[in-house]
């Protein structure tokens, strides 16, 4: 539909100036020139201000109110532009719903799969698709039609219009489109339903002009195609307020719209503003919330990218920093969205994984705790109980007995590796685990498992009110203010469910109705979670035209997020757009440098902040906004956006008391230590602080595999059994290693699940192999006059030293001790690393001792009266073949005393309470690598954190 094929109404173009906020100019025009109706019917039917969002309409109400006080004042309609259509055009006729529309296409698609021209249009993958193929498909066409039909066409007329134009496109994937749409008008007629675009067009050519309503568009950059026709066709006048001086006047078009030319090859004047870049986003989030003044009134942060909010919104509050949100948290990411989703996954994979994430849900978590709380209370007998339980498990009957339901789970699954609820098994955790599955998938899970949708939307609405009924609600709280909003919105989408009709209410999969449910939430706000009226207010980027705050900062000023990327873009190139009249990158762009060149001048401070890469490290462009400016300037313009400004480190501001450091170490001195503790010490005393004193340890609810720890654990609890048994003083290898592997499968059977997933299993297998290069070593020990002591073997030893006067405790457990009637006694510890290293690779490093295990162990048998002559490893490795697997340890009787003066200096340190700053990370994952830092760009800032007096700067060799 082109705009000359209807009678074009009276537009007259208002230029209020740039020299103060939009928002200020619009009231006081509308105020005095503005002809605002006295009576409530001319309010109605006669007049409506159109706003681009719908927070700028509430502002403007507000700022009109008090303007206005005092006067004959009755509020006219502020509609989006959206919303405007409505009131242009009512629909007569029953239109289908957006969720009825997402429905019908998905039938069109689905009636249509394997069709031969669907094939040879989109390939041969599309002769038997899966119905996620199907349905993202669906999604891809609605979306099409839906930007289509915002400008007054369907996929039928803009084919038409491209082949007039002779495009060199894929001609035959848009006939097979026109073939999608016309199926999908089928399915919503055998409905008793009309497409909405159909009928708004229908009505904007049948209709004549009737309406004498005067409509004001209030900083509309951007107006659909089909919002024009509509106005040019129903209102008697038009009024577009523009931000801007008349002397830029031949920027715009009849509506106040941004022409194209004249802004991309405008120069834009942005000196007023300070710009800044950072390394990535979380510092740039940093440089805006550092550039808040400490009275945060009157200050506004714009987003570019809504992803950026969470973490803005926790730095606003670790600073203490208040603020307001309207644009809020989306329905799919709203508490009742969350624990829907988690409970679907779940229900279909029966996995601890998915169960662990399910009760990382506070909501869920504290539903099953009231359901089942009763079968599980929390009892000293039961924690007694569980004190005295066999190795499988053990450590989750006593954390079940606690009422740790999280950590009681971790430790099932680290310690049995299970991948999925136990079928059968008598244990306390194997029956709770069983207890919360059938809690869980009640009414959820039957035989059926696609349900037509509105059948799922009463199971999922009963869901919702066990889930979220238990616990009063406190409106007057924000969280549970949002909570509200989350829960009426799945209310009015269930609503709309049991409502479809008998046409379109498909059988579905609960995670496929699941994901109809998230789409019809929309990704439109929910009441903001954090109101304070008086703080720093955060608004997305089209809000900020109407935004009066005096201090502005923008943040994502970066290619695809300022001017934002177009959407689909593989059935909708450039060139169609262009042919079609449809919103592109140049109209974009267009729009995108009036609305920045505007915020610029109409303010006193703004700040554009833009960031040189994102979250995963990927390199991020300055947006082209910033670089529109005469070519002699880019070269500095560009060295400066490399130039990163970093953020400021944060101390404590006059907004509150000042705070002591965040990291204090107490003068908590261990009376004993564990030989390994020593070497944890000398690598990272932070993480030995952690680890050692204040319990922190890596629980993992999704192990996939044996970790190191555990796979070398499996071994040891084989070889110490073997120890004892008459297959140590055998020397056949074939009846060594059947003994061996009957061993290791009854300590598999006691010590992990039936249902191990296949990484454990070959590690099994791999165990098995080496325990069968173990055998023929051990019997050419045997064979050579070594005799395994079992008396010493995994015996625990304790012996003091003595440090500066004061004792403390030396523990250690000694893997194994041989006897020879010649050489005398050998300690030997295993190892089960796939990349073994020696004694002396182990324990000593550019001269220095950095383990001292093999020493102390020799300490403590020495303690005991007894003096090993030969220490070293036995290397159950897979690189390692018989008879290679001893490694043994070569140093004189003055390298062990230095050992034990190094372990006297750790004590040392100890006792002066350093465990800062932070040794080099590992080169494995110990579950501490967050808390130590071990990702931050600059490590060596941390002693900032935790610096007190006494405490050395960085390069200081004491630290």
């Amino acid at each position: 539909m082109s705009e000359s094929a209807a009678s074009q109404t009276p537009i007259e173009r208002h230029f209020l100036g740039w020299d103060r906020p939009l928002l200020e100019a619009c009231v006081e025009w509308l105020s005095r020139e503005g002809h605002l109706p006295h009576e409530a019917d001319d309010v109605r039917q006669r007049f409506a201000i159109v706003v681009p969002g719908s927070r700028a309409g509430r502002r403007l109400l507000e700022a009109l109110a008090i303007e206005l006080a005092g006067r004959n004042f009755i509020p006219p309609p502020i509609v989006t532009p959206a919303r405007l259509l409505s009131l242009l055009l009512p629909c007569t006729v029953r239109v289908a719903r957006p969720m009825e529309s997402t429905l019908a296409w998905r039938q069109a698609v689905a009636e249509l799969a394997g069709r031969p021209e669907l094939v040879e249009a989109l390939g041969p993958i599309w002769d038997r698709p899966s119905g996620s193929m199907l349905d993202d498909l669906a999604a891809e066409v609605r979306a099409v039609s839906d930007e289509l039909g915002a400008e007054g066409l369907d996929i039928e007329a803009a084919s038409n219009q491209l082949s007039r134009a002779e495009a060199e496109l894929d001609q035959h994937r848009w006939q097979t489109l026109r073939a999608v749409e016309r199926r999908y008008r089928e399915v919503l007629s055998r409905a008793g339903l009309v497409c909405p675009h159909a009928e708004r067009v229908r009505l904007l050519t049948s209709a004549e002009r009737s309406s004498e309503r005067r409509v004001v568009l209030v900083g509309v950059a951007e107006l659909p195609g089909l919002v024009r026709h509509a106005l040019d066709s129903e209102a008697s006048r038009v009024d577009a307020l523009i931000g801007a001086p008349e002397t830029v006047s031949d920027g715009f078009d009849r509506w106040g719209q941004p022409n194209i030319d004249f802004w991309q090859d405008r120069s834009l004047r942005l000196d007023p503003a300070r710009r800044s870049t950072s390394e990535d986003l979380d510092g740039m989030i940093g440089l805006a919330v550092d550039d808040v003044p400490a009275s945060s009134g009157g200050t506004t942060l714009g987003v570019g990218d809504q992803q950026l909010l969470p973490a803005l919104c926790d730095e606003l509050e670790l600073r203490e920093v208040p603020f307001h949100s309207p644009i809020g948290r989306t329905y799919a990411s709203s508490r009742p969205a969350v624990a829907m989703r988690l409970v679907a996954r779940f229900a279909e994979s029966g996995s601890l994984e998915d169960l662990g994430a399910l009760l990382r849900c506070p909501d869920l978590e504290s539903w099953l705790q009231r359901e089942l709380a009763g079968d599980w209370p929390v009892r000293e007998e039961a924690r007694d109980a569980a004190e005295s339980t066999p190795p499988r498990g053990g450590r989750a009957e006593r954390a079940l007995a606690g009422g740790d339901w999280l950590t009681a789970l971790d430790e099932y699954a680290t310690s049995t590796l299970a991948i999925a609820v136990p079928e059968s098994g008598g244990r306390d955790s194997e029956r709770w685990l069983r207890a919360i599955e059938g809690r869980i998938l009640d009414g959820l899970v039957e035989d059926e498992v696609q349900r037509p949708v509105s059948v799922w939307a009463n199971v999922l609405a009963d869901a919702l009110r066990e889930w979220f009924g238990g616990e009063p609600l406190d409106l007057s709280e924000p969280g549970d203010a949002e909570l509200v909003a989350a829960l009426e919105r799945s209310s009015e989408v269930f609503h709309a469910l049991r409502e479809l009709p008998n046409a379109l209410d498909r059988r579905l999969s609960l995670s496929e109705t699941l994901g109809l449910i998230l789409e019809a939430g929309g990704d439109s706000p929910l009441a903001s979670s954090t109101s304070d009226p008086d703080g720093v207010e955060i608004l997305g980027w089209l809000e900020l035209a109407l935004d009066d705050a005096e201090h502005l900062v923008v943040m994502g000023l970066n290619e695809g997020v300022i001017p934002a990327k177009l959407g689909a873009q593989g059935l909708l190139p450039p060139q169609a757009r262009r042919w079609l009249g449809l919103p592109d990158e140049a109209r974009r762009f267009a729009r995108d440098a009036f609305l920045l060149e505007g915020l610029v001048r109409s303010r006193s401070r703004v700040l554009l902040l833009s960031a040189v890469s994102g979250h995963d490290g990927e390199p991020l462009l300055p947006s082209r906004l910033l670089l529109q400016r005469p070519a002699e300037e880019l070269p500095a313009l560009l060295r400066s956006y490399y130039a990163t400004t970093p953020s400021i480190v944060w101390a404590p501001s006059q907004r509150r008391d000042p705070a002591p450091p965040p990291l204090v170490f107490g003068n908590e001195v261990p009376d004993a230590l564990p030989v390994t503790a020593f070497r944890d010490y000398l690598a990272c005393p932070y993480r030995f602080y952690l680890r050692r004193l204040h319990g922190a340890q890596a629980v993992r609810d999704r192990p996939r595999e044996l970790e190191g720890g555990s796979f070398g654990s499996l071994a040891h609890e084989v070889l110490s059994r073997f120890a004892g048994t008459e297959l140590a003083r055998s020397t056949e290898p074939e009846f060594v290693e059947a003994g061996l592997l009957e061993i290791l499968d009854r300590v598999v059977e006691q010590q992990l699940a039936a249902d191990v997933g296949p990484a454990v299993r070959v590690q099994i297998a791999q165990l098995r192999h080496r325990l069968g290069s173990f055998a023929s070593w051990q019997c050419t020990q045997v064979q050579d006059g070594w005799e395994i002591d079992a008396a010493l073997c995994e015996v625990d030893l304790e012996a003091p030293l003595d440090v500066d006067g004061e004792r403390l405790w030396v523990r250690g457990r000694v893997d194994r001790v041989d006897r020879h009637p010649v050489f005398g006694l050998r300690l030997l510890d295993y190892k089960t690393s796939d990349s073994p290293k020696s004694p002396k690779q182990t324990h000593r490093r550019g001269g220095e001792w950095v383990d001292l295990q093999l020493p102390l162990y020799r300490y403590l048998m020495e303690a005991r009266g007894l003096s090993p002559k030969t220490l070293g490893f036995v290397q159950l490795s897979k690189k390692h073949r018989q008879p290679d697997l001893m490694a043994p340890a070569e140093w004189p009787d003055e390298e062990h005393e230095a050992a034990l003066d190094k372990a006297r200096w750790v004590v040392r340190q100890l006792r002066q309470s350093r465990y800062w700053p932070p040794g080099e990370p590992p080169d494995y994952l110990d579950g501490l690598e967050h808390l130590a830092g071990d990702s931050l760009p600059s490590r060596w800032r941390l002693g900032a954190l935790a610096r007190g007096p006494g405490w050395p700067e960085r390069g200081d060799s004491d630290a």
